[in-house]
């Protein structure tokens, strides 16, 4: 979200988050994509203004695009363990997977 690397989202400036949203908006209108995984609950709460959003799929989506809200893998994200992480990456990954079945082969309807 930020042009810079930092160890922890305290030390970025909200003001920096907005922007981070908005260079986000762009590219999203811009290329398109299906998903967006953001990884970081609190980058994500403050630059989305959504205090209690959680981890998973988001209900607001991006001109059109799903997203997908994912702890940070940041070493010092020590509250949330290497294995949750993984759990959290297999079910963003079938989402994207279904989603993209879904689109190429569409549920076939039966006139009754």
């Amino acid at each position: 979200m930020v042009r810079r690397a930092t160890a922890t989202v305290r030390q970025v400036a909200p003001p920096e988050l907005l922007a981070g949203r908005r260079r986000l908006v762009r590219t999203v209108r811009t290329y398109q994509p299906r998903w967006v995984a953001v990884f970081g609950v609190g980058a994500y709460r403050t630059a989305f203004g959504r205090i209690n959003a959680q981890i998973g799929q988001q209900h607001d989506a991006l001109d059109g695009t799903s997203v997908w809200l994912l702890p940070s893998p940041s070493g010092a994200n020590g509250s949330y363990p290497l294995v949750d992480l993984i759990r959290e990456l297999r079910t963003f990954y079938c989402a994207v997977n279904q989603s993209e079945l879904l689109e190429r082969d569409p549920p076939i309807k039966a006139d009754i």
